[in-house]
């Protein structure tokens, strides 16, 4: 059988290669100089059912973006330097600005790019039409068979529908699907951080409690329970997603739109002539554009996410008059000020983050004679910007009329210089919130730390400090906050727009390990800590500072090993792998 390839995200995941084997075509397009032998969704009818299982296997593998990937093994690294520092800030400038301006973005950052990696946690999949109950399929086999190639071929229509934009898809029936084993693994490795991190701190900070507690945190393992809070709460926004919000009624857009076909009947734009009736209803039909438009309304992630920072703005109250004792329960102080950064993550998702920043190059199917399908979408457009330039210049210029410059740029040439201008403008207004916070924190900004921690209001002890905070400011505490969601969203936007999108040498894959550099820090950092090793000489000694950072490097490019990463994988897998041989057991009994 004949394959061909897409090469069109699809939320995240790509058409990879049929066997990953060069003598089968395999590798890039561009070192093939052609498409790969790859699975296209229009000739997904002609496999069989075996077939079906072993293409659905090979060639559907998760694609990593390397430009996340880097930017995880910055941010990871920051998190263990932060670690070394936190016994010994506060004391010196120096040491101080670094670490709050660590601290001020570090885990936003990564609690923005959990919430892009979160796209698969909840997902809508097609609900199967006819499925046999469970005795017909174990009676006869091949209608299970049946039936699942008959789930791929409708999860593959769906996924063709999305990708090509038609309405088959909003009219589909289906189901919610929650990955439950991800949240269940997560779930492990809370418990089992939470239980090393209590034997680890009786040394380090003499903890006397008698067992570990799992519902109360306020260390490394919040990140972990959030993480499940959040993934939880996916499912009751994941409908916002892909939904608009008309802001005109339907009656008006038809009268700008009926308006716009008149007045572009009347008169053609660029050579200024009188057209006919035909060309008129022809202009009205590219009115795409303004159609859109108007058409155009308020999304309903960008309304959710605005309730959902409102609610983190206001949720800092909550734990004053009768929850005065919530503390640290669930980590809820964290969970509720950082959920806008994980759920703007997840409304706005990779794929259109790396487009408005420039770094993907799209690639559509051309519908040439020569068959190429890696052609990028930009050389497509300016092919027919170059066709419509060339008719443009050879058409007969009306008397009296202006000449127009074949120099013109399209509406996309301008919306993309438009993109680039407004991606260099943020970046920039990074960088000065870098500068600010790394050189005013410990004159200026240290009454307002606690706001990077995600604390509670009354944390902040605004009585103990009036000349911090003057005027309303002593009772509109969530000023503070909406500042630091401003800062820190600005310095997240300028690491993710400078960080290169290519495999860099040991950051790349010390930024596709961050989780067992993050559970496996904490420990050794501890011993270190009721070692004397890391208070020995004292914040004022810049040559230990300096040491202090160099091993927290090392220690992130050690934790990263291979050999760890294979264990660490053994471990994150075990729960899955007793159930299985428990349910096997069962079903053999």
């Amino acid at each position: 059988m004949k394959y061909e390839t897409s090469h069109v995200p699809v939320d995240g995941w790509r058409t990879c290669d049929a066997d990953m084997n060069p003598s089968h075509g395999g590798g890039l397009p561009s070192e093939r100089g052609g498409p790969s032998p790859c699975f296209l969704f229009g000739q997904a009818r002609q496999c069989t059912t075996r077939a079906w299982s072993r293409d659905l296997v090979r060639c559907f593998v998760k694609e990593r973006n390397l430009k996340l990937d880097n930017a995880k093994g910055i941010l990871i690294t920051l998190v263990v330097i932060g670690h070394m520092l936190l016994p010994i800030q506060g004391t010196t400038r120096g040491v101080t600005n670094f670490f709050y301006m660590i601290y001020t973005f570090h885990m936003p950052a990564f609690v923005f790019i959990s919430g892009l990696l979160a796209q698969r946690i909840y997902t809508r999949v097609p609900k199967p039409a006819h499925a046999p109950s469970g005795n017909c399929a174990q009676r006869h086999p091949h209608h299970a068979a049946n039936v699942s190639a008959g789930r791929q071929m409708a999860t593959l229509d769906a996924l063709q529908s999305t990708t090509s934009g038609s309405s088959d898809a909003s009219t589909m029936a289906t189901v919610g699907h929650f990955n439950g084993r991800r949240w269940c693994s997560t779930l492990w490795l809370y418990l089992l951080f939470q239980f090393v991190l209590f034997f680890s701190e009786i040394p380090a900070y003499g903890r006397t409690t008698r067992f570990p507690d799992f519902l109360h945190t306020s260390g490394a393992p919040w990140y972990l329970l959030a993480l499940l809070l959040w993934y939880l709460m996916i499912p009751f926004f994941a409908g916002c997603r892909g939904k608009v919000l008309p802001l005109r009624p339907v009656c008006s857009n038809r009268r700008l739109q009926l308006s716009e076909r008149r007045a572009q009947s009347d008169e053609h734009p660029q050579t200024g002539r009188r057209s006919l009736p035909d060309e008129g209803l022809q202009a009205g039909r590219q009115l795409q554009p303004s159609e859109s438009r108007a058409q155009r309304g308020t999304p309903c992630s960008l309304i959710a996410w605005i309730l959902l920072t409102i609610l983190s703005l206001a949720g800092g109250y909550l734990a004053s008059g009768a929850l005065a004792g919530l503390g640290d329960f669930l980590a809820l102080d964290r969970v509720i000020a950082f959920a806008p950064f994980f759920f703007a993550g997840y409304f706005v998702g990779p794929e259109r983050l790396m487009r408005f920043l420039g770094a993907e190059q799209e690639c559509v199917l051309s519908e040439n004679p020569i068959g190429r399908t890696d052609i990028p979408a930009s050389k497509n457009a300016e092919r027919a910007a170059a066709l419509t330039t060339a008719d443009d210049r050879h058409a007969a210029p009306v008397a009296g009329s202006k000449r127009v410059s074949s120099r013109r740029r399209s509406p996309e040439e301008a919306s993309k210089r438009a993109g680039r201008g407004i991606v260099l403008l943020l970046t920039v207004l990074g960088l000065l919130c870098f500068v600010l916070i790394g050189t005013q924190t410990f004159d200026r900004l240290l009454p307002y730390k606690n706001v990077v921690y995600g604390a509670w209001y009354y944390r902040f002890h605004p009585e103990q400090n009036p000349a911090a905070y003057p005027g309303a400011l002593a009772t509109q505490l969530w000023l503070i906050r909406l500042a630091w969601f401003a800062i820190s969203g600005l310095m997240s936007f300028a690491l993710l727009a400078l960080m290169p999108n290519r495999r860099l040498p040991l950051v790349t894959t010390v930024g596709q390990r961050t989780l067992q550099i993050y559970i496996l820090h904490r420990p050794i950092r501890d011993l270190l800590l009721a070692g004397g090793y890391i208070t020995a000489a004292g914040p004022e000694n810049s040559a230990h500072v300096l040491l202090l950072i160099a091993l927290s490097i090392l220690l992130t490019l050690v934790l990263s090993a291979g050999i760890l990463q294979r264990l660490f994988d053994a471990i994150q897998k075990l729960p899955e792998r007793l159930f299985g041989c428990f349910s096997s057991c069962i079903k053999q009994a």
